[in-house]
């Protein structure tokens, strides 16, 4: 069998060509309506999402209606329901400063435990007086002095109280007190105006009595003033008499002396 050659396929071809050639009123109708084709699908394309969204929209109150079907209870009335009141807030009371309780007006009496001085007297500050029922008072030179029994002596307990004044200042001075031992007698304290750290206070007991001393310490002076030197005891129960108690002193001024001495006289 022969082989085609170049010029056969070449005749084949123009015929082909020829049977396919195109027709002008055709593609010109094709053209109009390619040029239509874009007008018609930018309008859909502009509708499209209204569409689309319109839908939502009709799907969505489906679904809430059908909700609200499903779920429906007994009618109620919105306007009817009253919005909710906060609880009222009750203000906590204001807190009153708590008062300071008033001081109470006491009576209080002389303490029975031995009474520190905290310093001396510059300058005399009372002048002794001699109780109606006290004789034995004394007074030599510039030195006076007088006995007496507490007033807050009971009927167990006793304080004795000696008092000296002087209106010079003293640089010696010696105080001794004697407690005749009646019933009961038993030493409980002993104390003075005069500060501790300047006296020497003892006592002692014999088969008579109690004695209690009072001694300046040297190197110390007193101003001119009043000073009180107490004795305490217990005692049997009654009124005890005073009558075997007693005192004695002595003050120095330089190289003059004084002395003085006597009893004790009932509150």
């Amino acid at each position: 069998m022969r082989q085609p050659d170049e010029r056969d396929l070449r005749a084949a071809l123009r015929e082909e060509a020829d049977r396919h050639r195109p027709d002008r009123a055709a593609m010109l109708d094709r053209i109009a309506q390619g040029r239509a084709a874009p007008a018609r699908d930018r309008l859909f394309a502009l509708l499209r999402p209204a569409a689309a969204a319109a839908a939502v929209a009709v799907v969505l109150v489906l679904a809430v209606a059908g909700v609200r079907l499903a779920n429906r209870g007994p009618e109620v009335d919105d306007r009817q329901v009253a919005a909710p009141t906060a609880a009222p807030v009750t203000p906590a009371p204001a807190t009153t400063p708590a008062r300071e309780p008033s001081a109470a007006v006491t009576t209080t009496t002389t303490p029975r435990a031995p009474r520190t001085s905290t310093g001396t007297s510059s300058s005399p500050t009372s002048s002794l007086t001699t109780p109606s029922t006290a004789p034995d008072t004394g007074r030599d030179g510039f030195l006076a002095s007088v006995g007496q029994v507490d007033p807050h002596t009971d009927d167990s307990w006793s304080q004795g109280n000696v008092v000296l004044e002087t209106t010079r200042k003293l640089t010696a001075m010696d105080v001794t007190v004697t407690v005749a031992l009646t019933p009961g007698v038993v030493e409980t304290g002993r104390w003075s105006t005069v500060p501790n750290n300047m006296l020497t206070m003892t006592s002692s007991r014999t088969d008579k009595e109690l004695v209690y001393r009072f001694t300046l310490e040297q190197g110390y002076t007193l101003a001119p003033g009043s000073y009180t030197f107490a004795v305490q005891f217990n005692h049997a129960a009654g009124k005890r008499p005073v009558t075997g108690d007693s005192y004695r002193a002595r003050a120095a001024v330089g190289g003059e002396d004084a002395k003085v001495s006597g009893g004790f006289s009932a509150p």
